[in-house]
């Protein structure tokens, strides 16, 4: 959800405004981001993320594996450490969408790679 890693910091973040408009379209997403702790957001953080996803703590994904085994699709936003085993965890019926070059080899992906934006 945060626009870099290893920061809480949600404002202006771009995949949230792309999380907004999967959900108006109907799609079932889940979101994972160790760094965002949803009930110790305040200010401008809280803010954005109340105007433009007020929905989104009931979203949540548990962890990484828990991401990967509710997901048919994989987005992966920002280049977070955590992120970098996703490949190995997925399924081959799935498909990661890596718009952070979170790997080198796209071989060592279960499913199907698609990078872009990099």
């Amino acid at each position: 959800m945060s626009f870099k890693a290893e920061t809480d910091d949600l404002r202006e973040s771009p995949i949230v405004q792309v999380v907004s408009t999967l959900i108006g379209k109907g799609y079932e997403l889940c979101i994972f981001d160790r760094n965002i702790s949803w009930k110790e957001l305040f200010g401008s953080n809280l803010g954005f993320l109340e105007h433009e996803l007020p929905y989104a703590e009931k979203l949540k994904a548990e962890s990484v594996e828990d991401l990967v085994r509710r997901s048919d699709v994989i987005v992966v936003a920002n280049p977070a450490s955590e992120f970098r085993d996703v490949g190995r965890l997925m399924r081959e019926d799935q498909v990661l969408v890596d718009l952070v070059r979170i790997t080198d080899d796209p071989s060592t992906v279960k499913g199907k790679y698609v990078g872009i934006s990099w």
